[in-house]
């Protein structure tokens, strides 16, 4: 008996589906309407696996013993679901898969138009990324396009290096002026130091023709193992100097700065989370603990963010196994959770983030482990507010869109994304407002969230909040008297470091001599006034008016700037951070925050009790 009942409902099944894909057909059935056609078939099989089950009932109170029944019933069940269910199922996703078919075509039909109708020849491939680009303006500030000529530039500070000969450099009067070599680079292995000027590119004078940056770097970069020659003046020389340089990858590090603030607390500089940040932050922080580091400022100020992945690596050395790191969540792609594992690094002893404005996306990954798990406390200021995570899809010609493709949140369940519903002009000049509106010189950090609702710290209950970047335990207030109408003019316009190349220029041998090692610089050298005079000097030939009063109130800061540059370039880009360090506030509260034992008992409200 059961074989002739399952044999009959195959049959009545399989003669209306049979039907029903026969009207069916009656459909253009080309590609670009496969869609339609599966939603227009959905209706008929519905209808048919419907009449099939009303058949298979009938005969099973006509014909089959009274067991069959509860078979009877749950066929029917069956039934009313595919009934009730599939269609409305059905109806929503054709709706969705209608929107974008429609949208697709109307872009084709006009770009179609344009080359049967329009009056003139069009560039389509012109017209194409203006489609992109103004599609994806709608949506989030951090969906872009980025186009084939821009790839290797967005690119090369995420991938952690180059194809090139390993050089910084500026120009001087119309020439190539070497600030620096990568150590172990091909150029320094060649023979070029900082202070040389290139003169010629493999025979092509480019001093005094006013080459720009970028066909600089064309020239200058190539593929690994090409070879070019280049012509060097190198001062107290009369000839030129001819140097046959192998090209070679370049690294970028994202470590320059790492070193021992006092026996027992170490700093470490995250300039960048790029592919080899993690193979740098695990070699120096194994470094500094062997020196007697029990105590870490790690310093993600203007670290604008990187790689998603080296974020939760960087957080993994700080936190205990299992632990939750970030968790993600998208339209598209559900909800996943990165925990930590066993293998951290420096998973006890006091810590400090350093953060400021411009300390986006990654770090805020790290900032905000962190702070939701009492990790350690976060110094300085409120956090960029970048929350959202990129994918990046290709197109054949190598441009791509970086397409947000989720949310992600800190172990507490915030969301630090800050709001862009006001449009992306306020979106992006945020910063601007934080310094208008008081927020980052005032005593009180007076930020209101967005997000009004209250997260508790995993460990110690402490109140944070979302909606707007990581707002710091201890907030240190910015001093921004410095900031004239004349400094800013130094700074931006570029006044001051051009000026302080060429001093480099003409004093380099005297400078290294009066200092030979850099601890003699780091504490002897003094800003001169005949210095001072010469900047002014300088200045008033760039066009820059002389303003006494703006010069008298950033002075300080000026001497500052012009000490850490020399520094840098003179003898190493540690140095040139260890004298900014010196002298910032916020560096300083960390050191003594560090160094406070009541900002790590139970009774303080940013406490950490587990050191």
């Amino acid at each position: 008996m059961l074989q002739i009942v399952v044999l009959i409902l195959i049959f009545t099944t399989v003669s209306a589906l049979l039907q029903a894909t026969k009207c069916c057909f009656c459909l253009s059935f080309t590609i670009s309407n496969a869609r339609k056609y599966f939603f227009a078939m959905l209706p008929a099989i519905n209808n048919a696996v419907k009449s099939a089950v009303c058949r298979f009932a009938v005969f099973c109170k006509l014909y089959v013993p009274a067991p069959w029944l509860l078979l009877q019933m749950v066929l029917a069940a069956t039934g009313i679901v595919c009934c009730t269910t599939a269609p409305l199922w059905a109806q929503k996703v054709q709706q969705q898969e209608e929107r974008w078919v429609y949208a697709s075509q109307k872009i084709e039909n006009l770009l179609k138009k344009l080359d049967e109708d329009y009056m003139e020849a069009v560039d389509f491939n012109k017209a194409a990324e203006n489609a992109i680009t103004g599609i994806l303006k709608e949506l989030d500030p951090h969906s872009v396009y980025i186009p084939a000529e821009e790839y290797d530039e967005v690119n090369e500070p995420l991938v952690g290096n180059f194809e090139g000969i390993g050089i910084k450099f500026d120009m001087l009067r119309d020439t190539i002026f070497v600030l620096s070599t990568v150590t172990e680079g091909p150029s320094e292995k060649a023979g070029i130091l900082p202070g040389d000027k290139i003169i010629a590119i493999n025979n092509k004078v480019i001093a005094g023709v006013q080459v720009s940056d970028e066909e600089i770097d064309r020239l200058l970069r190539g593929p690994k193992n090409s070879e070019l020659l280049i012509d060097i003046k190198r001062s107290n020389q009369l000839q030129l100097l001819q140097y046959k340089v192998v090209r070679d990858k370049v690294t970028i590090p994202s470590i320059e700065t790492a070193y021992m603030v006092t026996p027992e607390i170490g700093y470490i500089k995250v300039n960048r989370f790029s592919a080899n940040t993690m193979r740098e932050f695990t070699k120096t922080l194994r470094r500094l603990k062997k020196e007697g580091m029990q105590a870490l400022m790690l310093d993600l100020r203007n670290n604008g963010g990187g790689y998603f992945s080296t974020a939760i690596d960087m957080a993994d050395e700080f936190l205990e196994n299992n632990r939750l790191v970030v968790y993600t969540e998208g339209k598209n792609y559900g909800k996943k959770s990165y925990e930590a594992t066993p293998r951290g690094n420096f998973e006890q002893g006091r810590m400090v983030v350093l953060m400021n404005e411009r300390s986006a996306s990654a770090s805020e990954i790290v900032a905000g482990a962190i702070q939701d798990w009492d990790r350690g406390l976060i110094i300085g200021q409120r956090s960029y507010g970048k929350g959202l995570v990129q994918k990046p899809f290709m197109f054949s010609d190598s441009s791509y869109v970086r397409l947000t493709i989720a949310h992600y949140y800190t172990p507490t369940g915030r969301s630090i994304q800050k709001p862009y519903n006001k449009g992306k002009d306020a979106y992006f000049s945020d910063i601007e407002t934080r310094y208008e509106n008081g927020e980052m010189t005032s005593e009180v950090n007076n930020y209101e969230p967005a997000d009004t609702v209250k997260y508790l710290t995993k460990l110690n209950k402490r109140v944070v909040y979302g909606g707007g970047g990581i707002s710091p335990d201890v907030f240190v207030p910015l001093d921004t008297a410095y900031r004239t109408a004349y400094y800013r003019q130094l700074i931006d316009n570029d006044i001051l470091n051009k000026f302080l190349i060429a001093y480099i220029d003409n004093k380099r041998t005297e400078l290294l001599n009066a200092f030979p090692a850099d601890t003699d610089f780091e504490n002897s050298f003094e800003v001169s006034d005949a210095l001072l005079q010469q900047l002014t000097a300088f200045a008033r030939e760039q066009n820059l008016p002389p303003d006494q009063t703006g010069f008298s109130t950033a002075l300080p800061q000026i001497k500052l700037h012009i000490q850490s540059f020399l520094a840098k370039y003179l003898y190493s880009a540690q140095l040139g951070q260890k004298i900014l360090n010196r002298n910032n506030d916020t560096y300083r509260k960390a050191l003594e925050v560090l160094q406070t034992n009541s900002y790590w008992n139970s009774q303080n409200p940013v406490a950490r009790i587990k050191q």
